[in-house]
């Protein structure tokens, strides 16, 4: 799907979310509404009835439904937005193109698909191509006493990295593991998963930092970190950053509320 067209289907779902909340809570909310007038700096606040020209006054040890008067106005408004981006986007979906550009070469048949450099794969051959990508991870050596393993067979380093590797795998995600990264000043390092955003085609750097305990881990990491953001990585744009301790283990609820922030 083209990326436009799935950002507003993002969007959509985000809005249908937003007006269903927004019409729960207003099912919630005192009926009538609020009048604001303003004396030097100070505000007097008014209790209105539709239909109704009389108001009445609101006092100071009743500023809550002052408040709540307030947030339905408010809830109100964000819904009366909501629903109007909806009925665009709505529109907009539905007259734009069934297909675009990119899928220019699945209207060729398979023979002539093997002569052509297309300048946008699908997603089936891109994520292909990107998972078979060959590369030289940094590997074990004899003194790697320590064995964990992913549900799929693949070793790693950690038991919090072989929870990660299944959740990746769990929601489809795919990932390539310590795959090699040069930075400056720090030369080639390899950090635990290099992973990709199926709907946007947008990489991570993901590194599980797993001793923040252990001072001697945290000033190496500290070091690591500085320089990664000096080469252009960044938190949250390209660099994905877990964290535990000894009596801070990582969670699965953290690995998985991670992957459907960053890589769905």
């Amino acid at each position: 799907m083209h990326k436009i067209s799935a950002e507003l289907l993002t969007r959509k779902h985000h809005l249908e979310g937003i007006i269903k909340n927004l019409t729960k809570k207003l099912e919630k909310a005192p009926s009538g509404g609020l009048k604001c007038c303003r004396h030097g700096n100070s505000f007097f606040y008014y209790h209105t009835v539709p239909g109704k020209n009389n108001h009445s006054y609101i006092r100071s040890k009743d500023r809550k439904k002052a408040a709540a008067l307030a947030q339905k106005e408010y809830y109100l408004k964000a819904l009366r937005l909501a629903e109007n981006e909806l009925a665009q986007i709505n529109y907009k979906c539905k007259s734009y193109p069934g297909k675009t550009y990119e899928e220019a070469i699945l209207e060729m048949s398979q023979g002539k698909r093997l002569l052509v450099n297309p300048i946008w794969l699908p997603d089936k051959e891109f994520f292909e191509q990107w998972q078979a990508q060959t590369y030289v991870g940094k590997g074990f050596t004899e003194n790697d006493k320590d064995g964990f393993y992913t549900e799929k067979g693949e070793r790693v380093r950690s038991k919090s990295e072989a929870l990660i590797a299944n959740t990746l795998s769990r929601f489809h995600v795919p990932y390539l593991y310590e795959y090699p990264l040069k930075i400056n000043e720090l030369g080639l390092i390899h950090p635990d998963f290099r992973v990709i955003n199926i709907r946007t085609r947008h990489e991570f750097f993901w590194e599980h930092n797993g001793k923040m305990n252990d001072t001697t881990y945290g000033n190496g990491f500290a070091n690591r970190y500085q320089k990664m953001i000096q080469n252009n990585f960044y938190p949250g744009y390209n660099l994905i950053m877990t964290f535990e301790s000894g009596d801070y283990p990582l969670s699965q609820l953290v690995i998985d509320k991670t992957v459907k922030e960053y890589l769905l």
